[in-house]
């Protein structure tokens, strides 16, 4: 194997799916690398990734999208002037091995994937001797356009993790050793090189022995980059004595290369064998959930597997400082017990967490002891989707910011299936705040005064905040929160102001469900709808249910300076719209109230439709059928009556099941009695305004026909 200037490329997050990808496994290398720098990412590289045919001459037998789709994130494109023009092809364009091509064209099938796959990064590594810079950075920026990470972009003293990138938009780094270009687009190769120093172009053979980790006899160190790239085409057409010297790279050494900490493993005609053996996490058939298995192990051999969270097994304890640092702790325990286990264990410098590359992988299985360890990795928040439970940030304060700027952050909650997005402060004229979902999908753009809240199907958030040469401000705050579908206030003192934000994305309505007590009259329970409008204040003893436009209600608590309190239980429960409608019988009359009377017992009888208040109805989740006179009065069957003729009244609402009314085809049915139906009393004599609702054995007539209108 030959040791070239390095390159660098990846991909991050889990991308979709495809016919030619080999599973989770190199997904998941991916996956567990988004918060690494860029200097310590493993990628795969395709040699002359466009040449690609069955011909004897061909660096790859897979096409780009192929090679993407596979775990290829390493574009290597050769550059030369052909009739003018800067092409693809290798040495001679017009040799039969050559393999002319059109250079945007390929250009074009990284970006179409690019689109499709919206947490990845690609690096394009150039062998360029076009030394046309028009024509190689000109199809670059038409292609790639703001996906382009230029040297500008990158810190002055650190390398970014992928995700820092990608909140940014820049997932595409082009890199060549052609050093007559100004640097402002294409990275010059000495600026990735490692042990050659011409760059990329020079290809200067070392050796890489896997045994020792060492190259030309020198450890590898990991805090550079390395690079290394073979030809097959050399042992099958073309002699060559340093391919004959180092190897070629395939199955039987790319897992010590990665075990090393090479960075990117540059080959020939990838295969599924050699992809398969790129994977260091998880073993052959695994996670496979058996028994419902949804925590990270590492096996003896360490290679993962997934198992029950309920296991004992040590913890795998990372330096936060020196990520190559591992350390088991030496008590076992659940799952979930982790984080603690590992601050106990070894302090706050170490974390519970699992390997980003297979240099990190192998420390790890040598400080386990060939034992089994978990892993901070787990999809018991959604069956297949496997997450890293750490410490991720769930606010960011801009702070004031200049002219200018263009700054960025990822906000997650790992394990969470949605978020709410607070947003407050001040932006300038002319500044933005931008929201994106966690593919950078635009959720909405703010701007001014910014004192908002959204909801978001999704674990994670991107903020951007863009302003412009006309002036600065204090800036914003944007945090996240998981949202729940219950809330205990728990006891409460004096001067207390709680809340809680309860929310199930995509509902039309919420139903409310409110029990306790607080100080009758000093303290109160508040509750607001999801555009911060009182729907209600309680007081005193508490037990009601109630129905909120939208898909969240927020949930307030706020005591005086007297006396404390015990609190109350918040729940909610997803409803249709909240639209109140006529319920009318055979006959066309509707079910109304007795005299506009709402007090406790008045009976409901029905009458001609003439859309007043007391004859519009809402079906709650529960059943109730409540009055749009008044949504905290239901139609009740009156002393839980069973009989025929008990009677229907109005009365407070309270989920009993005798105002829990259900369709059985077109009648209506209490809980407390389904065997019987909701009837016009005397519909034999006929329809008149005024009868009586009452309960009948169900017989097929008008008066136990209803229906919405």
């Amino acid at each position: 194997m030959k040791l070239s200037g390095a390159i660098v490329s990846l991909l991050f997050g889990m991308q979709a799916l495809h016919a030619a990808d080999l599973g989770l496994g190199i997904r998941t290398q991916y996956d567990v690398a988004m918060d690494t720098p860029l200097n310590r990412i493993q990628v795969l590289g395709a040699h002359n990734a466009w040449n690609d045919s069955g011909a004897t001459w061909a660096n790859q037998r897979w096409p780009m999208n192929q090679l993407l789709n596979s775990g290829i994130r390493n574009i290597d494109l050769d550059l030369h002037m052909n009739n003018g023009q800067v092409q693809l092809c290798h040495q001679d364009c017009s040799a039969i091995y050559g393999a002319a091509d059109n250079y945007p064209n390929e250009l074009w099938k990284i970006r179409n994937w690019l689109d499709a796959n919206p947490k990845a990064i690609v690096f394009v590594d150039l062998e360029d001797r076009a030394n046309n810079q028009a024509g190689v950075v000109g199809p670059l920026t038409a292609v790639f356009g703001s996906l382009l990470y230029k040297p500008s972009d990158k810190p002055a003293s650190r390398w970014e993790s992928a995700r820092e990138m990608i909140a940014r938009g820049k997932r595409v780094i082009v890199k060549s050793a052609n050093n007559t270009y100004d640097g402002t687009v294409v990275w010059q190769g000495p600026l990735f090189a490692t042990g050659a120093a011409g760059g990329w172009n020079s290809r200067q053979v070392k050796f890489v022995n896997t045994a020792n980790c060492t190259v030309d006899g020198a450890p590898i160190d990991q805090e550079k980059i390395y690079a290394v790239s073979d030809s097959k085409l050399g042992k099958d057409v073309l002699p060559d004595s340093w391919i004959d010297e180092t190897g070629t790279i395939d199955g039987s050494n790319i897992p010590g290369l990665m075990r090393c900490g090479v960075d990117n493993v540059d080959a020939d005609r990838w295969d599924e064998g050699m992809i398969a053996s790129a994977i260091w996490s998880w073993a052959d058939g695994e996670p496979n959930d058996y028994n419902n298995e949804d925590c990270a192990q590492m096996r003896g051999d360490g290679r993962w597997n997934d198992a029950a969270c309920t296991t004992a097994l040590r913890f795998a304890c990372q330096d936060k400082e020196r990520p190559d640092e591992w350390r088991v702790t030496p008590a076992a325990g659940v799952w979930q017990g982790g984080k603690q286990a590992c601050a106990a264990a070894f302090g706050n410098g170490f974390a519970f967490s699992v390997p980003a590359n297979a240099y990190m992988n192998e420390r790890l299985r040598l400080a386990a002891g060939a034992n089994p360890v978990w892993l901070n990795y787990s999809d018991q928040a959604e069956e297949g989707k496997w997450e890293k439970y750490d410490d991720a940030p769930t606010r960011w304060d801009t702070g004031a910011y200049g002219n200018n700027e263009d700054r960025a952050q990822t906000l997650r909650l790992p394990g969470a299936g949605a978020v709410r997005i607070n947003i407050g402060g001040s932006l300038g004229a002319g500044d933005v705040l931008r929201v994106y979902d966690s593919n950078r999908r635009l959720l909405q753009i703010f701007s001014g005064a910014l004192a908002h809240s959204l909801v978001v199907a999704d674990s994670a958030i991107i903020a951007q905040l863009v302003s412009d040469a006309a002036g600065t401000s204090s800036g914003a705050s944007v945090s996240i929160e998981a949202l729940a579908t219950s809330w205990n206030s728990g006891a409460y003192g004096n001067n207390e102001d709680r809340s809680q934000w309860l929310t199930i994305p995509g509902a039309a309505a919420l139903k409310v469900y409110l029990h306790g007590s607080t100080d009758a009259n000093r303290d109160f329970i508040q509750v607001y709808d999801r555009n911060g409008t009182l729907v209600k204040s309680l007081s005193g003893a508490i037990a009601t249910s109630f129905m909120v436009n939208g898909d969240s209600a927020r949930i307030r608590l706020v005591s005086d300076g007297s006396i404390a309190g015990t609190g109350v239980t918040a729940s909610v429960k997803p409803g249709n719209a909240y639209v109140f409608r006529r319920l009318v019988d055979g006959r066309g009359k509707c079910i109304d109230i007795e005299g506009n009377n709402m007090a406790n017992g008045t009976p409901v009888h029905h009458w001609s439709c003439q859309g007043q208040v007391t004859q519009l109805w809402y079906h709650d989740p529960d059943g109730l059928l409540r009055s749009k006179n008044n949504p905290d009065k239901c139609i009740d069957v009156y002393a839980f009556g069973t009989g025929n003729g008990s009677k229907l009244v109005v009365w407070d609402c309270n989920d009993k099941t005798n105002q829990r009314f259900s369709w059985s085809g077109q009648t209506l049915r209490p809980a407390h009695a389904p065997g019987k139906a909701v009837d016009v009393k005397d519909a034999w004599w006929g329809s008149f305004d005024g009868q009586d609702l009452h309960l009948w054995d169900y017989q097929e007539s008008w008066g136990q026909t209803w229906h919405w209108e």
